[in-house]
This record gives C-alpha cells, structure tokens and sequence, in this order.
C-alpha cells in the first residue's frame, strides 16, 4: 500500500473536499486527530532506559572524538610554536657564559681569544642558519650547548 506525505494545509483541503453524509464526522475526526499529532510532536519525548543509555554513549562518543580533534590541533600548534620560539635573556646568557668559559680553557692570549670568540660565534651562527646566536632556536639550546662545549678552534698556520 504506497503512503503519501502531506502538510497540514494540503490534508485539510482534501478534506474540505469531501461531501456526503458521513463528511462532517469525517471532518471532526480529522480536526481531532491532527491536533493529536500536533501535541504529540510538540511534547518532548520521554526516553526509555536504553534509549537514554545510548544517546548518552552516542554523545560520549562524539565528544570524544572532538576532543581527540581538538588535541591533534593543539599538539600540532604547540609543535609549530616551538619551532618558532627564540632564545630568551637568560638562555642568551647560558649560552654567551658557555662561549666564554671555552674560550676561556682554550687560551690566555687576549689577540687568540678575540679571533676564538669571532671563530665560535660565526660556527653556532652557521650550523644553526641564523643570523645571530641570539636567533637559535629555544629547541636547539641544548644542542648549542653541546656543540659549544665539544668546539675545538681551527689551527692557522
């Protein structure tokens, strides 16, 4: 048996239409049980048990995956953040302190040490791709010192 899907205002002119002797009961019983509907679609809907178990897993799930989204996203731009932050003041410093202190154990001589000093900057400043040792990334601090502490200067004949 096919099923038709009409508005309230389509119902309700075919059933104006209707004539005869059983036309006005028929009308009533329509006006009736279209309200009927009506209140019944305007009523919030009381869940069962189970029905209420699983829109609640069914919402759990969904939050779940958002928030797994949303940690994705924040992993990503901490990731991107990182890779951007600069050294600040006192890692500048840490890393100025550990030039010195190698420079330091590698001569007396004041002349030795300038060109020492140039020679070491200028390798952090190459191996890091930055213009400045200021300019190393707070990621590669560790690494700079690393590097810093097993620097040994090149020999000029």
């Amino acid at each position: 048996m096919p099923k038709y899907f009409m508005s309230k205002k389509g119902f309700t002119l075919l059933a104006m239409g209707y004539t005869g002797p059983s036309a006005m009961e028929f009308k009533e019983q329509y006006i009736e049980l279209f309200e009927q509907m009506e209140d019944e679609l305007k009523r919030p809907r009381v869940l069962s048990e189970r029905e209420q178990l699983m829109a609640s897993m069914k919402l759990s799930l969904e939050t779940a995956e958002e928030i797994g989204a949303v940690k994705n996203e924040v992993k990503e731009i901490r990731g991107m953040v990182e890779n951007q932050i600069t050294l600040d003041h006192g890692e500048q410093r840490r890393l100025q302190k550990a030039v010195a202190q190698r420079i330091y154990l590698q001569t007396r001589d004041p002349v030795l040490r300038n060109r020492f000093f140039r020679e070491l900057y200028r390798e952090l400043k190459d191996r890091f791709g930055t213009a400045s040792y200021k300019d190393i990334k707070r990621k590669d601090m560790l690494a700079a010192i690393r590097y810093i502490e097993g620097w040994i200067p090149r020999k000029v004949s």
